[in-house]
């Protein structure tokens, strides 16, 4: 596994229940990370403006839970991949809307991924796993 004791992943996620789920799996697979969640698309900037004035460096993910209104997760991510600071980070989308052209306007604004979020606890539990084995054993982050 790459060395990622003590890296961060900021992850845009209102609900708290989502947020346990989250962390409950990554605790459970052992993961030497820390997710770091705001509820807000406009704390992202503050918090990476924070972290990186604390840390030298960013979070080695930022995952981007799509809002009911796609058009300001859209936005958000547009501005990311507009950066220079910030565009060598994997922005992650993932979402309850199911239509194609969501997903296609995403990759077109940079995604690096984006996720359909499951409907059953199962099926959740399985795709963080998924998504955290890809992501932290098998792609290679920068730095």
């Amino acid at each position: 596994m790459p060395s990622l004791d003590g890296a961060t992943i900021l992850m845009l996620e209102p609900d708290p229940d989502d947020q346990f789920i989250t962390t409950s799996v990554i605790s459970e697979l052992a993961y030497p990370v820390q997710v770091e969640f705001v509820n807000y698309g406009h704390e992202v900037f503050g918090y990476l403006e924070q972290f990186y004035e604390q840390h030298h460096s960013y979070p080695k993910l930022i995952l981007l839970s799509m809002p009911a209104n796609v058009a300001e997760g859209a936005e958000l991510l547009r501005r990311l991949k507009a950066d220079k600071r910030y565009q060598h980070i994997p922005v992650i989308v993932l979402t309850g809307v199911r239509r194609a052209s969501v997903i296609k306007e995403c990759y077109e604004l940079g995604a690096s991924s984006c996720i359909q979020k499951p409907d059953s606890a199962k099926d959740t539990h399985a795709k963080i796993a998924n998504f955290f084995k890809y992501w932290l054993e098998t792609a290679e982050l920068s730095s």
